[in-house]
Order: structure tokens, then sequence, then C-alpha cells
């Protein structure tokens, strides 16, 4: 009984409290080849926004991606989303699609602080949250019926370049 007990709290915690576990090395393809045809809302957006965001588990976050305006990557917003100017928009895009700029890690660990941007050309868009202390990066979109995910963790240089764009505090 105590065993089980154990068992299920284990995987309670897998799928409650921790976020995406990420490998930058298992991603088949960069981000930039896992948009695709949808480069361009990130290299050439219309605008972009940036807000806060709640951390939630992984599992509530898929559940809730590209719901509604109040949420970024299926986590919930809680601040006013607020939009970039071009030139930092670009920078943000070029760090982001850069595969140079991602480490080679496996990381588990618990975002205590998420940050969210989300990418508008038209009437198309991609969503991309940015987890402290872990350094991850997760994108999602939208490609036909289809919602794609992709993960990488950033490494240090790139990771405070993207808090210095953002002002994250």
């Amino acid at each position: 009984m105590h065993t089980s007990l154990n068992c299920f709290l284990s995987l309670l915690l897998c799928f409650i409290a921790l976020p995406f576990a990420t490998h930058a090395g298992d991603q088949p393809f960069s981000l930039r080849e896992a948009l695709g045809k949808y480069i361009s809302v990130v290299e050439q957006p219309d605008r972009v926004e940036t807000a806060r965001l709640k951390p939630v588990a992984a599992v509530e976050s898929q559940e809730h991606a590209l719901a509604n305006n109040h949420r970024i990557a299926g986590y919930p917003v809680i601040s006013k989303p607020v939009v970039l100017e071009q030139s930092k928009s670009t920078q943000i895009a070029g760090l982001l699609l850069d595969k140079d700029n991602y480490a080679d890690v496996t990381v588990r660990c618990l975002n205590r602080a998420l940050s969210g941007m989300r990418f508008y050309q038209g009437w198309q868009m991609v969503e991309v949250a940015f987890g402290l202390p872990c350094r991850q990066v997760i994108v999602v979109f939208r490609d036909g019926e289809d919602t794609k995910w992709w993960g990488g963790v950033l490494g240090e240089k790139a990771a405070h370049a993207l808090i210095s764009l953002l002002a994250i505090r």
C-alpha cells in the first residue's frame, strides 16, 4: 500500500509539478525547420506582444494551447500584454531562430517564472513561452488543424540576452 502511494505521488509530481523536460539534442530539427512555412511569422511579424505568464503544469498548458488570448503557449497571462518595438522583435526572432543559441542539455526543472511572446502575421500566430530558471523555450503554433510544439533550452549567454530584451526582472 505504501509503495503504491509513493508511486502515485511520483507520477503526480511528474505530471503536475514538473514543466516540460526539454532536450535540445532530441529535437529532430531546429526551430527554424520546425516552423517551416510559418518561419516568416517570427522573422517578419506584423506585431509581437509580450506578457508575464503564470507557471502551470505542462499537462494544463498543453490542454489550453492556442485556446484564447488569455493564454500564451497554454500558460495563463498575468500581466497586460505589451507590443514590442520592431527592433526588439527582430532581435528576439534572431535569437530564438539561431540554433547555435541552444544548449545540448537535458533539463528537468521547475520554471518559477515565465514570459510569453505572441508573434502575429495577418491571421497566423506563433506563441513562445520562456521559462526561468530553466531557460526553456516552448513554441506552439497551428499548422492547419494540427497544433505543433517545439522545445529547447537556451544557452546562458542567449538566455541573458533574451532576459534583457524582454526586460525581465
